[in-house]
């Protein structure tokens, strides 16, 4: 029997349990569907050694260098952009450039010198694009990180912590806070449960969780039997995600009242960024959100990688002064973080996406620092990696380099193209950056 609409409205209403199967929709629906394009941003704290990071060959097939092979086969996927400048971070004349290239890291905008109640940007791009796409998805869009912390006081040179712990703005005076709990996060897709509960409560909000998810499972069987069988594995794949990471989190001990402590030396912290990340794709997959952004770390992370043998803050580490046993740290580290990356992407690679093409296709994923390099805090050449074709809008597999110093605001204005959402302007750009759009 074909599918009939009031089964594709309750596969599409529950979309924050269950991912929305072609075959489950109206036959003039399905003819007309494609994939919606998806927008992920992901930070890394601290600057990136250029020195090993910036292909030799310009133009496509370029060569990986060592902090980029872990990229690997997702070389031809990415783009390397050399060459890029963000002048709403630099001042003259006062320090806290980690706070400046944080603040002003999706908005553009220079930013306020506080570190009281009286903080002011801008609205970032991603908020551009989830402002226009409102109501599109159940959330316009999820705030993750690794590195807990508030908005209140000083944390760099004078500026507000509010510039060194968020990504996302929804207007000048509103950062949209990260979640850094898997739990709350597991949460927030499966709704159901109260963050500042009791004991005795969380304990049945847990119960209650279960609860949903059998029913999301009972739902599930029954949309089954009347769907194809590539979208009958799709479920069974799907719902084997959602109960793996539900263990996978209690191993770690997710609290879900608290933003978790800094991991202690040794912890497998490559374990719980792979659990954030699996929590991305299953928002990308039910259709949840369609723009999430992640900071592995907060601006100016002290962060010691142990378990990598590089003892010792990483930001402290980032003021090498030229010592080469330093530098030869930070290239560990950043090889990890573009390991890390690589993990979404391949991720992103091996989930179908509703028109039968990867999620990656569909996808753009932005990388990048608040600075280039953590010694000399410049905002110049910054190290900026872009994945993804955006559904077939984005050239792909290429080392770009621009000749002048490009506004990175111009980078926003080609992804707000893609995505669907263009722009006049936005921050200091000066055009559309060329190169990147089909």
């Amino acid at each position: 029997m074909r599918p009939s609409r009031r089964l594709f409205l309750r596969s599409a209403a529950a979309t924050v349990a269950l991912p929305l199967l072609p075959s489950a929709l109206p036959r003039t629906a399905r003819a007309a569907s494609e994939a919606p394009v998806r927008l992920l941003i992901w930070y890394i704290p601290n600057g990136i050694q250029t020195r090993s990071w910036t292909p030799e060959i310009v133009g496509p097939q370029y060569d990986l260098p060592l902090q980029l092979a872990p990229l690997g086969a997702y070389a031809a996927q990415t783009n390397v952009i050399t060459g890029m400048r963000n002048r709403a971070a630099e001042d003259p004349i006062n320090d806290g450039d980690h706070a400046r290239g944080t603040g002003s890291f999706l908005t553009g905008a220079p930013i306020k010198f506080t570190s009281g109640e009286d903080i002011y940007n801008g609205i970032s791009f991603d908020q551009l694009a989830a402002n226009a796409t409102q109501g599109s998805t159940p959330l316009p869009s999820l705030q993750l990180a690794m590195e807990p912390g508030g908005n209140t006081g000083s944390c760099n040179a004078g500026y507000s912590c509010a510039y060194t712990r968020n990504l996302a703005w929804s207007g000048p005076s509103t950062p949209l806070p990260n979640i850094t709990d898997p739990l709350i996060a597991f949460e927030r897709l499966f709704p159901g449960s109260d963050a500042d509960s009791s004991p005795a409560e969380a304990a049945r909000r847990a119960m209650l969780r279960t609860s949903v998810l059998d029913t999301v499972v009972l739902q599930a069987n029954q949309i089954s039997a009347r769907v194809d069988s590539e979208d009958r594995q799709k479920l069974d794949e799907y719902l084997t995600a959602v109960r793996e990471l539900e263990v996978r989190i209690q191993a770690l001990g997710g609290s879900g009242c608290a933003a978790p402590a800094d991991p202690a030396p040794g912890a497998d912290l490559t374990a719980q960024v792979h659990l954030m990340v699996d929590l991305q794709i299953l928002a990308l997959q039910c259709d949840t959100t369609r723009i999430l952004s992640f900071m592995l770390g907060n601006s100016g992370s002290n962060r010691s990688y142990d378990f990598l043998g590089v003892p010792g803050a990483h930001h402290e580490i980032s003021h090498h002064q030229g010592d080469e046993s330093k530098l030869a740290q930070l290239e560990t580290i950043a090889t990890w973080e573009v390991e890390q990356y690589a993990y979404l992407l391949r991720r992103l690679d091996e989930t179908t996406d509703f028109d039968g093409t990867s999620m990656l296709y569909n996808s753009m994923v932005y990388f990048s620092s608040e600075i280039q390099d953590g010694d000399a805090h410049n905002h110049t050449d910054l190290p900026i990696l872009v994945s993804g074709s955006g559904g077939g809008r984005l050239s792909t597999g290429q080392h770009l380099v621009l000749a002048h110093e490009e506004e990175l605001s111009n980078l926003y204005l080609a992804l707000l193209e893609a995505f669907g959402t263009p722009q006049a302007s936005f921050g200091v750009s000066t055009r559309i950056l060329p190169g990147l759009l089909q």
